[in-house]
């Protein structure tokens, strides 16, 4: 944002996200002669140090580091924060799902979901200076029963037995440790022989 980047003028708007964005300098004086670090320990990014109040206006983004879950979820999201001046920042989450708001001082924060459904997660900032900033992304946890494999000679049988290798030794296993889908009486399993699913009737503990 300068004030006539058209015609020459290469000076900052008031509005300007390059306003104490710069990195520590020697020098003294900006292209202009005036001083080069106004109102700030930080200098402005470009040749021209604004001179006056800014009105900055903070952006926020953020990134889940997982988006899609089975059943269940547990997720990081890392934030990252533009035009901020203040000395301090509050992060105010809200995830989407009933939980209440979570308020942080770091862009980091962890999160368990523990219901299938479609989620939007909001980020506010607040740095007390400029104003606030706020974003938002989708989180999806699958209501898509999990997959578990069976193999009679398994060796190295461990939950929830994702693949074949780490698959578990006796249907009753699967039944009685990860029972059916929530609402569905059947759950879905392979067998190391056989690459199509096979679906069977689940009451209880019993085997199929």
């Amino acid at each position: 944002r300068f004030t006539d980047a058209a015609n020459g003028d290469y000076t900052l708007q008031k509005t300007s996200m390059c306003i104490n964005m710069g990195c520590e300098t020697d020098a003294v004086l900006d292209f202009a002669g005036n001083p080069r670090q106004y109102n700030s320990s930080k200098p402005d990014m470009g040749c021209y140090e604004f001179q006056g109040e800014p009105e900055l206006e903070m952006t926020v983004v953020f990134v889940p580091t997982e988006t899609l879950g089975m059943m269940e979820l547990d997720t990081t999201f890392n934030a990252t924060l533009f035009g901020s001046t203040g000395t301090s920042v509050d992060y105010a989450w809200d995830f989407g799902d009933g939980s209440s708001l979570v308020h942080t001082a770091v862009p980091t924060v962890d999160h368990h979901y523990g219901e299938p459904g479609e989620y939007t997660v909001v980020l506010t900032c607040d740095d007390g200076v400029a104003t606030c900033a706020s974003t938002s992304t989708c989180i999806r946890v699958n209501t898509t029963a999990p997959v578990r494999y069976v193999n009679a000679n398994s060796a190295t049988p461990r939950y929830p037995y994702a693949t074949a290798e780490t698959a578990c030794r006796v249907f009753d296993d699967v039944w009685t440790i990860t029972p059916a889908r929530r609402g569905s009486p059947s759950a879905t399993i392979r067998t190391r022989s056989s690459s199509s699913p096979t679906r069977r009737r689940l009451e209880g503990r019993s085997s199929p």
